[in-house]
């Protein structure tokens, strides 16, 4: 019985350093996640200043038809691939 309760004791300790590297990992993955979105935004940033960059020597309406292609290629804040974003494909609504 004694080496029965043992045994439970260490699978209790197992267990819960188990779950403390689980959330360990969940908060470092978390970081990350977060740090690649603000590089993703910097990046989209960057382009964007570069395209305007651009469009300074341009008439209006050339600089308009750039700004309108640059507003097809972000939808709320998600870029369009192949003509629809994932939202729009998800949910079926048209572009």
């Amino acid at each position: 019985m004694t080496e029965l309760r043992n045994e439970y004791q260490k699978e209790q300790m197992s267990k819960a350093e188990l779950a403390h590297e689980l959330q360990v990992l969940k908060e470092q993955y978390e970081k990350i996640k977060d740090d690649y979105i603000l590089l993703i935004a910097f990046a989209a940033v960057d382009i964007a200043n570069s395209d305007l960059d651009t469009m300074e020597g341009l008439d209006p309406s050339e600089a308009a038809r750039k700004l309108e292609q640059l507003q097809q290629q972000f939808v709320g804040g998600e870029q369009v691939r192949c003509g629809k974003s994932s939202f729009h494909k998800k949910h079926k609504t048209p572009l």
